[in-house]
């Protein structure tokens, strides 16, 4: 009963905390609202002619070509990548979010996980991404592995 208790407070907390904030925040964990994003939210299964598909579809999405080629470089060589470590990957969810300065892109899978602020082999598709991208984050979260990846 106390650990429903909690999860009722907090919501509760969280809707008074959203109005208070003149909608600036929402959901659960409060989270900022961008007025002017555009936010691309993909869940693909596990396999290379999905990301290749997915690939293909964000390069026509964005009107820059230099950004619409990065950003879909970056999502085919992750995704591919994160196949080819792991033995079998059920969903990969996919969030691009494009607020006009950067573009976030959040990758979150369950597998094993992989370190992208290293790889020695200078020639790779996750050495190329280090260079092409400004700033790349990589947490574990409930036993998913998460990596943001920021383009300018």
């Amino acid at each position: 009963m106390s650990e429903f208790a909690t999860l009722l407070f907090i919501a509760i907390y969280s809707k008074i905390m959203a109005r208070k904030s003149n909608n600036d925040y929402s959901g659960f964990f409060l989270i900022k609202k961008h007025e002017n994003a555009t936010v691309f939210e993909f869940t693909l299964d596990g396999n290379v002619e999905d990301a290749v598909k997915l690939s293909e579809n964000i390069r026509k999405s964005f009107n820059e070509d230099r950004l619409s080629v990065l950003v879909s470089m970056t999502i085919e060589d992750m995704i591919v990548h994160i196949i080819n470590i792991n033995e079998n990957i059920d969903l990969i969810d996919i969030i691009i979010r494009d607020n006009g300065e950067y573009i976030l892109i959040s990758i979150k899978y369950s597998g094993k996980c992989i370190n992208v602020m290293e790889d020695e082999d200078m020639a790779s598709n996750i050495a190329i991404l280090n260079k092409i991208s400004q700033k790349i984050d990589y947490s574990q979260i409930l036993g998913l592995n998460n990596i943001v990846i920021r383009i300018k």
